[in-house]
């Protein structure tokens, strides 16, 4: 302040320019001030009255200050004169006042750091204290879980075997399982190719065995016209034969008769000389005439009866030809109906069994069987990757905790 540089007035005056509520402010202050601590010290309880001798003063007025002896920082006979001072007096108490208050506040300030520092280190202590408490039991936790994990690893190692060896035995299963799916489906394309191939087969056989038949069908229709059409022209030109053997025959028959009437008009050669009157003819001659053409006529008659024996067994012969060409066209006809039949019985079977549906059924039998084996491997390959971050946790726990009982022992060594 600048009044501190001037000359010093007489203690016991009051200082100008101090109005009473500003010494009254520092009154409280300094009677407040023990209040801010943990509780009041030596130094507090002695600086009260000082305080409360200042703020009286300064509730007074100007011009008085009423000074209480308290300690011995203050002379008694300074505060036992109430009366008037001049202002170099008052200037001078003030002062001192002030001094007093400033050594009370420095006093109380030193309590308050020794006892805060007195406090803190006690705070310090404790709190190391507990925190080695804590530590000390999180050790102990901690021990007692690797102890645990310790006492329980030859379970999990048992139990890590045993998943191990499910794993193993179900990928081997799902091996297994793959090969046979892929046994199988090998086996149905070859099984379908197989009888792709037979019906393929069966049918261009008896497509071939319909052609075939139709064909010989065919053969046998135009071979039976045609030996029908040459029986029937042979027939013609039989009875156009018989018809000329037949008119020949009379011919002949007349020419005998005619002869034989001659023959008996030589046999009786009177009767025919007295009705004629002319000369008889040579019997020798005429014998020999009428025998020569009677072995004639005998012999072209037997040629014609064999003749005509022979056209009769060729004619008999070709009907039996025909009666066994119709039996075989009959025959051939009957199989080939049959055929026909067993060729719509095999496509109605085929349209009735519905192969095209079966096989989509096989289809989709296979698919559902390769989706579960893929969710079986995925789950496979999850047990895998779970097994492993268990093993790599294991290892990440015994890992600190066996360093930790390594450091242990070091330290205790």
């Amino acid at each position: 302040r600048p009044a501190r540089s001037r000359a010093a007035p007489p203690p016991g005056s009051p200082a100008p320019g101090l109005p009473g509520e500003r010494a009254a402010a520092l009154g409280m202050s300094a009677a407040a001030a023990p209040a801010a601590g943990p509780g009041p010290g030596p130094l507090a309880v002695a600086a009260a009255p000082e305080a409360r001798a200042g703020a009286a003063a300064a509730a007074a007025g100007d011009g008085q200050v009423a000074l209480r002896p308290s300690g011995p920082a203050h002379a008694p006979s300074v505060h036992e004169a109430p009366a008037r001072l001049p202002n170099s007096s008052w200037v001078y108490a003030k002062q001192a006042q002030e001094s007093a208050i400033i050594t009370a506040m420095h006093r109380q300030m030193d309590a308050l750091d020794d006892k805060l520092c007195s406090h803190i280190a006690r705070e310090l202590t404790r709190v190391q204290q507990q925190s080695d408490r804590l530590r000390e039991a999180a050790v102990a936790r901690l021990e007692a879980k690797i102890a645990a994990l310790e006492a329980a690893q030859p379970k999990l190692d048992r139990r890590l075997a045993e998943l191990h060896g499910n794993c193993r035995g179900l990928s081997e299963e799902m091996q297994a399982q793959i090969r046979r799916v892929d046994l199988t489906d090998s086996r149905f394309w070859e099984w379908r190719h197989q009888l792709d191939e037979e019906l393929r087969a069966k049918l261009s056989e008896l497509e071939q065995g319909h052609q075939q038949l139709c064909t010989s069908v065919r053969v046998a229709r135009a071979t039976s016209d045609d030996v029908l059409r040459r029986c029937a022209s042979r027939l013609a030109r039989l009875e156009e034969l018989a018809e000329e053997r037949a008119a020949h025959a009379e011919d002949l028959g007349q020419s005998l008769m005619g002869v034989h009437g001659r023959l008996l008009q030589l046999e009786d050669p009177g009767a025919g000389w007295g009705a004629g009157g002319a000369e008889p003819a040579r019997p020798a001659q005429a014998e020999d005439a009428g025998g020569s053409a009677l072995a004639l006529l005998e012999r072209q008659g037997s040629d014609f009866l064999r003749r005509v024996e022979q056209l009769q067994q060729e004619a008999g012969d070709l009907r039996s030809r025909v009666e066994q060409q119709e039996e075989r066209y009959r025959s051939l006809r009957t199989l080939c109906e049959a055929k026909d039949e067993q060729y719509r019985a095999l496509g109605s079977r085929l349209d009735r069994e519905n192969w095209e549906g079966r096989l989509k059924e096989l289809q989709g039998r296979l698919h559902d069987h390769e989706q579960s084996r893929q969710a079986h491997a995925e789950q496979i390959e999850i047990i895998h990757q779970k097994f492993a971050l268990q093993e790599q946790g294991l290892v990440g726990r015994h890992g600190p905790a066996r360093r930790q009982q390594q450091q242990q022992q070091q330290q205790s060594a």
